[in-house]
């Protein structure tokens, strides 16, 4: 069914039509009736034979403790079809992902089919926690609600999928997560936490239709984000209809949806982040630069392969710091040593009415090299009081290209006026 989000009160009554397709109820509704799992394996699934007519089918946690054995044991289930057939209650026993570091990688499609997990429980010393550790090409995961927690001293964590490996494919659709993910990781570049994908290199990612709701990611490190923790080294991330609630602490490139955006080694491809019809609300604790819907863009190498970011028809209302170096919709851009930052960015028809330092972005100039961002905003704008300091100037544009509107405007339908330019996208609500 289709789904209205009204934004917070804190905008003041304009609803974006997100047209979010849901099937399934909010995980706080969610009632599973079947027994909670105890930690046993079973010897095979509850029926169907792996084809798109006659999936697998997974009915109790032993079954779903099965597939991740399978899994593990080397069966990356290519092309293989399954499907939950009711709701799984893992009873917080320790869960062991699916797919791990040592080339075990499910490359199948997994339809929840409305059903949710509950109870997920994963307390991890290595790289890659999730409900499924590491996937391959082809992966998809749709119609399914995870809760839990998962908690790691490692790198690359998240509800749903910890590292989605070189190369390799992930689509996720009409897919809910609620819980907490903490990393304690003290890794020095990027620990790649995220509520659906913590880690990628030179990968394809589709989220559509993906909410994380009642979500807490604890870090003190930096590339983490609500959704998605990084993009990096050629990855293609495409983030739609979808939205994260709750809190995100970390260092710096922190994010409402996207993390740190990296382009990196060992890729011939550009790193490109893709956001259409999206939203972010909720804190970001931070101490350095971060922003409400992408972290930062990170150039750590001199192959000149670009970095491109595309924002449209999207906001966040997160709460940032602002005596930090925080922004509204996208924090700075960060080059190494004297490579120049080649990073695109497009910024369409979007807001903010958060908190933060700077409206809509931190300076579009690398800290270690004077070459500036190519930056469009069109149609961009903020609410009065969001920032503490104006807009800075970016590349050649000058600091009105985003534009400040008071309470009333946003009230009495101006904004959303603005926003549609003819369209109904964006109506004007009565809250």
């Amino acid at each position: 069914m289709s789904k209205l989000f009204s934004k917070p009160k804190a905008l003041l009554g304009i609803t974006l039509v997100l047209c979010m397709i849901l099937s399934m109820l909010p995980l706080g509704m969610l009632s599973v009736s079947a027994a909670a799992w105890d930690g046993t394996i079973a010897e095979s699934y509850a029926g169907g034979s792996g084809e798109e007519g006659d999936p697998y089918q997974i009915a109790t946690g032993a079954q779903l403790a099965y597939f991740a054995q399978q899994v593990n044991a080397g069966n990356n289930y290519a092309s293989t079809y399954f499907k939950l057939t009711s709701d799984i209650d893992l009873g917080d026993v320790a869960w062991t992902p699916i797919g791990s570091a040592s080339g075990t990688l499910f490359r199948g499609i997994l339809d929840g089919d409305g059903h949710a997990i509950t109870n997920l429980s994963i307390n991890a010393t290595a790289a890659g926690a999730g409900l499924f550790g590491y996937v391959g090409y082809g992966t998809v995961i749709k119609n399914l609600s995870l809760e839990g927690d998962v908690s790691t001293s490692a790198v690359y964590a998240a509800g749903f999928v910890g590292y989605v490996t070189a190369g390799n494919t992930l689509t996720m659709s009409n897919c809910v997560f609620t819980g907490t993910i903490t990393s304690t990781s003290t890794n020095s570049d990027y620990i790649s936490v995220g509520a659906f994908v913590g880690h990628n290199w030179n990968a394809t990612i589709k989220l559509d239709n993906c909410v994380a709701v009642n979500t807490t990611i604890t870090t003190s490190k930096r590339a983490v984000g609500g959704l998605v923790g990084i993009a990096i080294s050629g990855t293609d991330v495409t983030i739609k209809n979808s939205s994260f609630s709750g809190s995100i602490s970390g260092e710096r490139g922190v994010g409402g949806l996207v993390g740190g955006v990296y382009y990196g080694n060992g890729s011939t491809n550009a790193t490109t982040v893709t956001i259409e019809n999206s939203y972010s609300e909720g804190s970001i604790t931070a101490t350095a630069t971060s922003g409400g819907l992408v972290g930062f863009t990170h150039n750590q190498n001199n192959n000149n392969k670009p970095i491109t970011i595309s924002i449209k028809d999207s906001y966040s209302t997160m709460q940032l710091p602002q005596d930090k170096g925080t922004a509204g919709l996208l924090g700075g851009n960060y080059a190494w040593e004297d490579y120049p930052s080649q990073v695109t960015v497009n910024i369409t028809d979007s807001f903010f009415a958060g908190k933060a330092k700077f409206p809509i972005m931190n300076s579009a100039t690398s800290t270690k090299d004077s070459t500036p961002m190519t930056v469009t905003l069109t149609n961009v704008y903020y609410l009065e009081g969001a920032a503490t300091t104006a807009t800075p100037t970016i590349g050649n544009l000058s600091p009105e290209v985003t534009v400040q509107k008071t309470v009333a405007e946003f009230a009495d339908g101006t904004v959303a006026g603005l926003l549609n330019g003819g369209r109904t996208l964006w109506k004007q609500g009565t809250t």
